[in-house]
């Protein structure tokens, strides 16, 4: 940060103009002021001085705004006033043009000089270190085989939630099978004791009837049913139709009820 150059600011300036020219205003009036300072500047421009900034140029007019009547003034007046009149001009227009001078060497404080040192510096963007060849290559292998586990860890979550679903279907249809084969077992006790009942009641049947009979009968039906009923029969009952039936057949029943009961 620059250290701030000792001299008159530009307001003090000011001031001090503004009471040389109250000074002068009360002594000779407004009249004529203008067109002596122009004069001046003639003189000036003439000589080869170097001009007055633009501000300083446009602060001058705006401080005159009435001196047009002092022409007249100092052209009534003779002798030492006209003389102590030009004098006093002279200097006014020579302190604005040193004032000027000092302003735009810097010598003068200025208010846009301080304005400047109060924006805001934007600050220098940071270039950041970009990766090496080699480090993008690593980078880039490990990305890759980061979204190639992903895809892996998915498909087994997958896998892992389709193997639950069939574990709840296999666990569903096991306890349904268990479910049919319990009615299965009953549905199976049920005939068997219906049957049984059945073939008690047939061989009650036929042992009550005449045994030449009931050897007919049995004698056709099929061997299996023929051993039911014969096995339910008295063995006195069972002598007596056997001896009644064909040989083969009473052969027969006869081995089928030795190995029953061996």
């Amino acid at each position: 940060m620059t250290n701030k150059q000792k001299g008159m600011t530009r307001e003090q300036a000011a001031e001090l103009y503004d009471a040389l020219r109250k000074t002068m205003e009360t002594k000779h009036g407004k009249a004529g002021l203008k067109k002596l300072v122009d004069n001046e500047r003639g003189k000036r421009r003439r000589a080869g001085s170097p001009p007055l900034p633009p501000q300083m140029e446009m602060e001058m007019e705006m401080r005159e705004p009435t001196l047009g009547g002092l022409q007249a003034l100092s052209q009534n007046r003779s002798g030492n006033g006209s003389k102590a009149a030009l004098m006093v001009i002279a200097f006014i227009a020579t302190l604005k043009i040193v004032l000027g001078v000092m302003e735009a060497g810097g010598i003068i404080e200025a208010e846009t000089a301080t304005a400047s040192m109060d924006m805001p510096i934007n600050p220098i963007p940071f270039q950041q270190e970009r990766f090496s060849r080699e480090e993008v290559r690593i980078l880039t292998t490990l990305d890759a085989r980061r979204v190639e586990l992903e895809e892996k860890e998915r498909k087994l979550d997958d896998r892992e939630r389709d193997l639950e679903r069939k574990d709840r279907e296999f666990a569903a249809r096991i306890t349904e099978l268990r479910e049919l084969s319990k009615q299965l077992s009953g549905t199976r006790e049920r005939n068997d004791r219906k049957k049984r009942n059945q073939l008690e009641q047939l061989a009650n049947v036929y042992g009550a009837m005449n045994p030449q009979e009931a050897a007919g009968l049995i004698e056709q039906l099929d061997v299996t049913i023929a051993l039911s009923l014969l096995e339910r029969m008295p063995e006195k009952r069972i002598g007596q139709i056997l001896a009644l039936m064909s040989p083969e057949k009473a052969l027969m029943v006869t081995r089928m009820l030795s190995g029953k009961k061996s």
